[in-house]
C-alpha cells in the first residue's frame, strides 16, 4: 500500500537529470484504484490520482484527453508513446534522461497476446493481454512501450 502523503507528481519535466522553469511539483491527495484491480497484470491496471491543488496549463502542462469507452480505434493506427523507461532491455535511458518519444502502430489484442506468450511460461490458453488492454508495437519487435 502507497500513503500519499508521500508522494509528489512532477510536470512539465523534459530531462529528468536537468531541471528547467517550466517544472513545478505538486503534492498527491487521493489515488483512486480500480475496482477491478487484484494485481499486475490483472484487469483495471489503472489509477486516477487527485492532486493536492489545481494545475494550471501551460504550453508545457497539458492535459491527456480520453476517448468515451465507445471509440473504436483501427488496428494499425499511429499512436505516439512517451516516457524515460530502459532504451533497450537491461539498458536504463543515460543522463540527461531526455523523454522519449516514438509513433508505433495498434496491434489487435490476439496478435499481441500470442506474441507475449513466445518464450513465457504462461500456456497459451491463459491470455497475458486482457479485454481491457491496448497494445501497439511492431510484430518484429523494435520501437516499443511497455
Amino acid at each position: 500500500t502507497v500513503t500519499t502523503s508521500t508522494l509528489t507528481i512532477h510536470l512539465g519535466c523534459y530531462q529528468l537529470s536537468n531541471p528547467n522553469s517550466h517544472e513545478i511539483s505538486v503534492r498527491v491527495k487521493t489515488i483512486v484504484k480500480n475496482p477491478n484491480y487484484t494485481n499486475v497484470g490483472s484487469l483495471g491496471d489503472i489509477s486516477l490520482i487527485e492532486l493536492e491543488t489545481p494545475v494550471n496549463y501551460t504550453a508545457f502542462i497539458l492535459p491527456v484527453c480520453l476517448p468515451t469507452a465507445n471509440v473504436d480505434f483501427p488496428m494499425g493506427l499511429y499512436c505516439w508513446v512517451t516516457g524515460w523507461g530502459s532504451i533497450r532491455s537491461g539498458v536504463s535511458l543515460p543522463k540527461p534522461q531526455t523523454l522519449q518519444e516514438a509513433q508505433i502502430p495498434l496491434m489487435d489484442t490476439q496478435t499481441c497476446d500470442s506474441l507475449y506468450h513466445i518464450n513465457s511460461d504462461v500456456s497459451s490458453s491463459v491470455p497475458i493481454i486482457l479485454s481491457d488492454m491496448i497494445c501497439a508495437g511492431y510484430k518484429a519487435g523494435g520501437t516499443d512501450a511497455c
